[in-house]
């Protein structure tokens, strides 16, 4: 009995190791958010943005990035510059002197080593329109945030016509299945990738102890039925 249940914690806690270490592997910084196109002077108003999807500060020194098409310019990050945890970082066009042309181009991200971290590529712009990075992949978008997280637009509604009455009962329906649906949408919203790794081990940890509780009781049961 005491040998299985060596097995047994063994496994467990090699399990709980290798999901604990995948769990604190680092994301990568990512760019954002760009506008090739302002609606006033592109020298002046032209930038870049980049995230830092981690739970952690980032150091940027001597990283590059730069435009990939025409005339390229390479931005090296200065010594000391940070990205906040979970933070936005806008790169205005009078500081990096990077052109965004607005007949299509591309940005590279690398670290000093010269390792790419993230590319992105645009055909011909929008005008007064930003390209966003979304779960779905990359949108214009007229909603400019630089600084914080992308807001995708909301598609046109059209008004809903010759719409009959709805009886008492099927409005209570109505009522109860919108408030379901977003609840639901409540859930889906929250993030699922953020635990820290140290509250997974616990809980791993906890769920491994009952485990090897029920396993106790069970072989003991089983010894004295032999008994």
């Amino acid at each position: 009995m005491t040998k299985i249940l060596k097995i047994g914690f063994s496994f467990l806690f090699l399990f709980a190791f290798v999901f604990t270490v995948q769990a604190a592997i680092p994301l990568d910084v990512v760019i954002n958010e760009i506008l090739p196109a302002p609606v006033g002077s592109d020298i002046e108003e032209e930038w870049i943005e980049i995230f830092n999807p981690n739970g952690f500060e980032v150091n940027l020194s001597s990283w590059q990035i730069k435009d990939t098409i025409g005339k390229t310019k390479t931005y090296i990050f200065p010594k000391g510059t940070k990205i906040l945890a979970k933070g936005f970082l806008v790169l205005k066009r009078p500081i990096t002197k990077i052109t965004l042309n607005n007949e299509g181009d591309g940005l590279k991200l690398t670290e000093p080593d010269g390792k790419t971290i993230d590319e992105i590529s645009y055909q011909k712009a929008q005008k007064g329109k930003s390209f966003n990075r979304g779960e779905a992949g990359w949108f214009w978008n007229e909603n400019l945030t630089p600084g914080a997280e992308n807001v995708k637009p909301i598609a046109n509604v059209k008004p809903i016509a010759n719409v009959k009455p709805i009886a008492k009962e099927e409005t209570q329906k109505s009522i109860t299945e919108i408030s379901e649906k977003e609840l639901a949408a409540v859930g889906e919203g929250i993030p699922k990738e953020n635990f820290s790794p140290f509250f997974v081990a616990i809980g791993i940890a906890i769920f491994s102890g009952i485990i090897i509780i029920f396993l106790k009781r069970t072989l003991n049961n089983h010894f004295k039925e032999v008994e």
